[in-house]
């Protein structure tokens, strides 16, 4: 993780927690990443050096009136310091603080496709039960693993993917 978005979002959560509204920034402060990734064009503007900074500022603050205020004054703090390109990253990590500030657990789930959510839930409430804590995972595309899925999280892996079961026969049926 970059230190800078990490900075943005230390400030970020230390407002939230100082506020006693860690869960309401982080849900908001997701909805708005779930916009943001459907619309990247965006960032892009908000990145552009042919609109001026005051430009950038009203085009944010129109677009996202319906966010609080100090989310939406945040945002426009990210614009003025020319971190625009950093804003996902920063909303990532913010995210990543708040779990952690509630004994989530967080990992990743690879898969050859973007995961079904309810299939993604299951999969998180089962391996919640192993790890004996609250799961969230990230899912990320590995198209080398056929099929299938695997999961990190700490330093536990839990391999469920047709490559993995390939390899498993391979090895019985040559006795290793």
């Amino acid at each position: 993780m970059d230190t800078v978005a990490l900075r943005y979002a230390e400030a970020l959560f230390s407002l939230a927690s100082d506020k006693n509204s860690i869960i309401a920034y982080q849900e908001e402060a997701n909805g708005l990443k779930e916009v943001l990734l459907e619309n990247k064009e965006f960032i892009d503007l908000l990145s552009s050096p042919f609109l001026s900074v005051q430009s950038r500022i009203d085009k944010v603050e129109k677009t996202f009136s319906y966010l609080s205020q100090d989310l939406l004054a945040f945002i426009c703090i990210i614009v003025k310091n020319s971190r625009s390109e950093m804003i996902l990253d920063i909303l990532e990590a913010f995210n990543s603080l708040c779990n952690r500030s509630q004994g989530i657990l967080e990992g990743i789930i690879y898969s050859t496709e973007i995961m079904d959510k309810s299939l993604l839930a299951n999969i998180e409430a089962r391996i919640g039960e192993i790890e004996k804590s609250k799961v969230h995972l990230i899912n990320k595309i590995d198209p080398s693993l056929i099929g299938g899925f695997k999961v990190l999280i700490n330093d536990h892996q839990y391999d469920n993917s047709i490559s993995k079961t390939i390899e498993k026969l391979r090895k019985s049926l040559i006795g290793r």
